[in-house]
């Protein structure tokens, strides 16, 4: 579902809800003789709060996709909280109602590598076969610090159709010791 029916969609809904509840709030007006102005004007405005819940939580979800911190990037691609071996860590991640892209970056030790990879079946690929997929084709710039196509000597693992994601890219990069991630979902 596309960005802008997406929104269509939320405020369809917002006038069918705001249909709903308008007469019930019109109703306990009438029925309550409410005196007071503040409760009044309550009465009077309450259903426009209700009817604009489902869209609040629509661009909340997209503004949190992109801002999440890094901690919560790395939990929702590995599935697991971050290790406590695991240092210098950066996120960046955009996404929409349809897709999202995540970029992770972080020093860790062999044995740690060997957990993430042990989260999903990931496969090595080939020098070849890496150099195609760091980046990941999309289009969209990488962030300035995620510096994975640069690196010379590298290992590159790709495990598709992991829970929510189509692709996870885990790549060590022998120069600066770093591990470098890319994932991706697109509905």
């Amino acid at each position: 579902m596309g960005i802008g029916f997406a929104l269509v969609f939320h405020i369809i809904l917002f006038g069918i809800l705001l249909g709903v509840f308008w007469p019930i709030f019109w109703l306990l007006r009438k029925l309550l003789r409410v005196k007071s102005q503040g409760a009044k004007r309550a009465l009077r405005f309450t259903h426009f709060a209700i009817a604009g819940v489902p869209f609040v939580l629509f661009v909340t979800a997209i503004v949190w996709r992109n801002v999440a911190p890094p901690s919560f990037l790395y939990r929702s691609v590995f599935d697991r909280a971050v290790d406590t071996t695991i240092e210098n860590l950066k996120g960046s991640s955009a996404g929409i109602n349809d897709a999202q892209e995540v970029f992770l970056a972080f020093t860790a030790s062999d044995s740690t590598l060997s957990q993430i990879l042990s989260t999903a079946e990931f496969t090595a690929m080939g020098l070849a076969s890496g150099l195609d997929l760091v980046p990941l084709p999309s289009g969209d710039p990488v962030p300035m610090w995620w510096t994975a196509p640069q690196c010379g000597g590298r290992s590159t693992y790709v495990a598709r159709n992991v829970r929510q994601w189509d692709d996870i890219v885990v790549t060590r990069c022998e120069d600066d010791a770093t591990i470098y991630v890319q994932a991706r979902w697109i509905d």
